[in-house]
């Protein structure tokens, strides 16, 4: 079966709202862009995506999930969810 965009968005926000993190990466605020820090979102670079996490105000992210085929990052962050959901349960 092949992996969508979508359904890859679907697990960023499934994470995002288990986590209780904001669910886009940047908010308008009086007409300026506001990073939410925090937040969790898919990037893609050279024909492969990954996962980020908004680090500061700046829009400074940390990588979590490094650069692979979309496959990859579906099975990253399900395991990624699994994990969350084990240690809050």
């Amino acid at each position: 079966m092949r992996t969508t965009l979508a359904q890859l968005e679907m697990l960023t926000a499934e994470l995002n709202k288990l986590l209780n993190r904001p669910l886009k990466p940047y908010e308008k605020d009086n007409g300026k862009l506001t990073a939410q820090i925090g937040n969790f979102h898919l990037y893609k670079a050279y024909g492969a995506f990954g996962l980020h996490e908004m680090a500061n105000e700046g829009g400074g992210i940390r990588q979590t999930i490094s650069l692979g085929t979309k496959k990859e990052l579906y099975t990253a962050l399900h395991k990624l969810i699994q994990g969350v959901e084990l240690a809050t349960a």
